[in-house]
């Protein structure tokens, strides 16, 4: 989905989901996206929350504006997110799931330090946000 389309906001649905580990998430669903949400109270970084992330139409569409969005919107504009790429032993690939480990206070030691956002000025071909 561009995000220039339309983006409902994210309701609960009732009801929880229980996940492998038995931690028990939250159902949130927009026109675009559903999104279980597990929190978690202590990690080697601290707390975090485990998003996982699908879209309506079941699709393997991946884009990273959304999953910003996303993360922002159910965890926090300043909460840092990793997506992992595992090793083959650790795969999970089975209904066009995506994970993103969110932590809400624990900045991590790795990525770019200064913003810099181009919304498609100097020639360049970007979408507008």
């Amino acid at each position: 989905m561009d995000t220039a389309e339309r983006w409902d906001a994210f309701q609960a649905v009732d009801g929880e989901v229980v996940g492998a580990d038995g931690v028990v998430g939250r159902l949130f669903q927009n026109n675009c996206y559903q999104v279980i949400r597990r929190e978690y109270a202590s990690g080697p970084f601290g707390p975090y929350v485990h998003l996982t992330l699908r879209n309506r139409d079941g699709s393997a569409r991946h884009d990273w504006r959304d999953f910003q969005r996303i993360k922002n919107e159910l965890v926090g504009l300043e909460a840092e997110g990793v997506e992992i790429y595992p090793a083959e032993s650790r795969l999970v690939d089975t209904a066009n799931h995506y994970h993103l480990w969110v932590f809400p206070s624990y900045r991590l030691p790795i990525g770019l330090e200064v913003r810099e956002v181009n919304d498609g000025g100097d020639g360049i071909s970007q979408r507008p946000h």
